[in-house]
């Protein structure tokens, strides 16, 4: 439930389908968090998620991938940097719920948001599929996961508009079961709309 007032849905349709989605994928329970939340508040940001959320903060910085495709030859499914970020796949993997927290930058995420996500294409496999006469990666894992973005801070019409594209464009490309994208004025709006 959108709590506080300002947040706005983006989209009836796309909300309705979120919250009626079951990815029905063995094995898959609980969300992963990855959220933005800004230097120093991740602490606070953390208190009060359930015992199946999963919480990953990306703040500082991640290592940026380097382009190396060792998530697919070398380790397939696991990042070749042994960092903090190393088994985000695995654990988008056993996740039912994928929920992206991140302040809205031009309508995209944060860099710190977009290096979790880049370092995250060992959850899908080189080879492709055809999905609505377009090609994206075909996916490692059975089942599939929903994604939802809580952006935050302000923006034009235009970044929201946009913002919902990249959503629905990611949700595509991870072969997601549904998806949506909500506006908060700031990261305590975005957290309270999801404990």
């Amino acid at each position: 439930m959108v709590m506080g007032g300002v947040s706005r849905e983006v989209s009836a349709d796309s909300e309705r389908a979120f919250r009626t989605g079951r990815s029905g994928g063995a094995g898959r329970s609980g969300r992963l968090v990855i959220f933005d939340a800004g230097e120093g508040e991740k602490e606070a940001f953390a208190e009060g998620f359930g015992p199946c959320d999963v919480l990953f903060s990306a703040t500082p910085l991640v290592r940026t991938c380097t382009g190396c495709f060792g998530c697919w030859t070398r380790t397939p499914g696991a990042c070749v940097l042994r960092d903090r970020c190393f088994e985000v796949p695995s654990l988008m993997a056993r996740a039912e719920e994928l929920v992206l927290v991140s302040p809205v930058a031009h309508g995209g995420y944060s860099r710190n948001v977009k290096a979790v996500l880049e370092r995250s294409i060992g959850y899908l496999l080189p080879f492709f599929r055809m999905a609505d006469g377009e090609m994206h990666h075909a996916l490692r894992y059975p089942g599939a996961l929903r994604l939802v973005a809580h952006f935050y801070g302000p923006c034009s019409a235009a970044d929201e508009d946009l913002a919902r594209r990249l959503v629905a464009a990611n949700a595509e490309n991870l072969g997601a079961s549904a998806c949506a994208a909500f506006f908060h004025e700031d990261a305590r709006e975005a957290k309270e709309a999801l404990v």
